[in-house]
This record gives structure tokens, sequence and C-alpha cells, in this order.
């Protein structure tokens, strides 16, 4: 299914992400050199701890005493003007890409350039996780009328989908092996203090979640289906009200 290039595109943020298990030894090691390599593209580099807490009781009388240990995981690099956001991280790699999104011809050639630089570095054992995340926003939405601008309610249109989850936040399978899934999570913000106005925010994460061995075609393919899946979501949860806002 082809994407509708809207006017008044409602994409805020286009995430694309590889999750992985490496093969590579010294893996921060192999980052860090990559920021240093991207640094004209991506000046302002932040690093990524993961903290881990533990509770360690000596006896039944006295308080626990408490440990906490840090981690460095990876490293997020941002361009000059922050639209766009490497995640160079040990257990895989993405790509932000924040509004103004240029469209899909643009920015998936651009994340597998930076993608073969981080293979360049980083081996994969195995693949985990394909992912492509979209944040929709519908603009000034009366709380009284959001069903006139949603049908997430509805199943029918999503073929052999399956409804796991819940009314903001629902999963979902998008084939018959359940390789492809879609999350979709609906939040609102208030508006200028208005407390009938919001905007919707509608996150819709697709992904494939079955592990294999890394290949390069497969995973465009898989990437291929992903785009097709994400737009099938989107225009099956989204009414002619809301389309007439993006054109």
């Amino acid at each position: 299914m082809n994407h509708k290039n809207y006017k008044n595109s409602p994409l805020n943020e286009v995430v694309f992400e590889i999750k992985l298990e490496t093969a590579s030894s010294d893996v921060i090691e192999s980052l860090s050199e990559i920021c240093k390599s991207l640094e004209t593209d991506y000046p302002i580099c932040k690093k990524k701890y993961l903290s881990e807490f533990s509770l360690n009781f000596e006896n039944e009388i006295s308080l626990p005493s408490t440990e906490t240990k840090q981690s460095l995981e990876g490293f997020f690099l941002s361009s000059e003007d922050e639209k766009s956001v490497l995640h160079l991280m040990r257990d895989g790699f993405a790509v932000s890409v924040l509004k103004p999104y240029t469209g899909w011809d643009h920015a998936f050639p651009s994340f597998l350039k930076y993608w073969n630089i981080y293979l360049n570095k980083v081996t994969p054992r195995y693949i985990n996780r394909i992912a492509v995340r979209s944040i929709n926003v519908i603009p000034n939405v009366s709380s009284r009328d959001i069903q006139a601008y949603l049908s997430i309610g509805e199943t029918d249109n999503l073929t052999g989908s399956r409804l796991l989850g819940f009314f903001d936040k629902r999963i979902f399978s998008l084939d018959n092996e359940a390789q492809f899934q879609a999350v979709i999570t609906k939040t609102s913000n208030e508006r200028n203090g208005d407390e009938d106005l919001s905007d919707i925010i509608l996150d819709i994460d697709v992904s494939n979640i079955v592990q294999r061995e890394y290949d390069s075609a497969s995973i465009k393919s898989i990437f291929a289906s992903i785009r097709s899946h994400k737009n099938q979501v989107f225009e099956s949860i989204i009414t002619d009200k809301s389309r007439s806002l993006f054109n």
C-alpha cells in the first residue's frame, strides 16, 4: 500500500530501528570511533548509561544496603539543528528523523547509509527486531469530537489483525504467522490551556520480531513490508475528517 503524500503531513517523528545481538568485542570502543568519524554531520554527542540498582540484605534486623552500577550502553548523536538523531547502542542502531519529515525515499536511504557505517564496526550475530515507529499529530481536536477523527476502535480494516490490548494502547498481529505486529498508542496534549481542544498523538510502532541471521537483502525486504503495514494501519485508523486536515 502506497502512503499518501499529504500536503500538511501529520508526521512529527519517524524512527528506523534494528535491534541485534552482537558478535563483536569492545563494542563501546567501536561506537566511540563512529562518533568521532561523524563529528561533522553530528556534532552533538550524548552518552547513554544503563543504571542497575541492587539491595543487599545482611540480616533480618538491619536495613538493606543499596548499590548502584552504571554501564555505558551507547551514544546519541544529533545534527546541529537536532532534526536527526543517531542511536548507536550495544544492542542496536536507530535513526530518529524529526519534523519536517521529507519522505521515506529520502529518509530510508539515509538510514541505510549510517547503518552500513555501524556495520563496519559492529558485527551482528543475530537480528532480533526490525521496526519503524511513526508519531503522528492530529491538531486542535475537541474532546467532544474525537471519534469523528479516529476509527481506532475498529479492527476489521486491518487484515488478519487481532486485538490484544485496550483502547489507548492496542497491539495487532498483522500477518497469519505473527511475524509483524503493530502497537498503536493514542495520547493527547492539551492545547494552549484550552481544556476542550487538544492535539491527538498517534504513536504507531510496526515491527518484525523474528530472530534471524543478518542478511542485507532480507533487511531491505522486511523494511519494505513494514512500510506497507505502517501505511495500512495509519489509513485504517483515521477518518476522512482527519485527512481533510492533512490535505
